[in-house]
């Protein structure tokens, strides 16, 4: 029927910042916040909890990977990671009240001696607390102005599945200038700081990076599949947008390629056709 799979910076140790947008005015938040309001990234903080082995990590487009070390027990007992998270779509800015994806992929790495509990996640607003440090803005406050409504941690040991995806809400519900959302893996973590803007003229945010065909099946030209413990065309979706070769992708419902959903990679966009098996999406 069908067969059918990307990238590096690297930070000091401790506390680093990378100033990913330019840095807005400070001041209160207006009582005046329009419904068109949004979401606007000023810096990124990279920290470890570690201090001795800091991630590595890099950016392609809305691509961001993580690389790190964990020691467990002993410097014999030592784990390398690579975890790539992928936003579906621009994570600069997002509109007020907007949903969005992150898909969350363990490209490789295991924990050894028999350990385990190492996981990756995606943290919102209210979770996973800052560092004190100067550049942490001083008006930022625990406020679920940015929520996970669904999805979970990837576990990053042997025997569970290598995808997961989370879908979360930017919305404004606290009237408090900043808000973050942090992407983590082990002890390593990126905190996205976004300050709030209320303006009639927010321009919307990018659109998501692929196109999704509900009902469509596009088999043929498949370099890559791979079986989804967890049943969401969002993850495959996520899965091609992390991959050069992929053109195109299709994810197959639960229970037609085995009991759970499945994933097609294309390095080619076959023709369309119509079949409630599948959804499909061109990159």
């Amino acid at each position: 029927m069908m067969r059918q799979n990307r990238k590096s910076g690297r930070s000091a140790p401790g506390i680093t910042h990378i100033i990913l947008g330019a840095v807005l005015a400070m001041g209160a938040l207006s009582a005046q916040a329009r419904a068109d309001g949004q979401f606007r990234l000023v810096e990124v903080f990279n920290t470890d909890l570690d201090r001795t082995r800091p991630a590595d990590w890099t950016q392609n487009g809305n691509t961001i990977d993580i690389r790190f070390q964990r020691r467990y027990d002993s410097d014999r007992c030592i784990g390398n990671y690579h975890v790539r998270f992928v936003f579906d779509r621009d994570f600069h800015a997002f509109r007020d009240g907007e949903q969005f994806r992150i898909g969350i992929r363990k490209i490789s790495g295991s924990p050894p001696c028999g350990h385990k509990w190492t996981r990756a996640i995606v943290a919102d607003a209210g979770n996973f607390p800052l560092p004190k440090h100067p550049r942490v803005p001083s008006a930022y406050s625990y406020n679920g102005n940015i929520k996970a409504l669904q999805g979970s941690a990837l576990p990053l040991w042997e025997g569970n599945p290598t995808e997961t995806a989370v879908l979360l809400q930017a919305r404004l519900k606290k009237s408090a200038p900043y808000t973050k959302l942090t992407l983590a893996a082990g002890e390593n973590a990126l905190h996205f700081i976004y300050r709030y803007e209320a303006s009639a003229s927010a321009p919307p945010s990018a659109p998501p990076v692929t196109g999704r065909e509900d009902g469509i099946n596009r088999p043929g030209g498949d370099f890559r599949n791979f079986d989804q413990a967890v049943a969401d065309p969002a993850i495959c979706e996520a899965a091609c947008a992390a991959d050069n070769r992929c053109r195109a992708w299709t994810w197959v419902r639960p229970g037609l390629q085995g009991p759970n959903s499945r994933c097609w990679l294309k390095h080619t966009v076959p023709p369309a056709q119509q079949s409630n098996c599948c959804v499909s999406g061109i990159r």
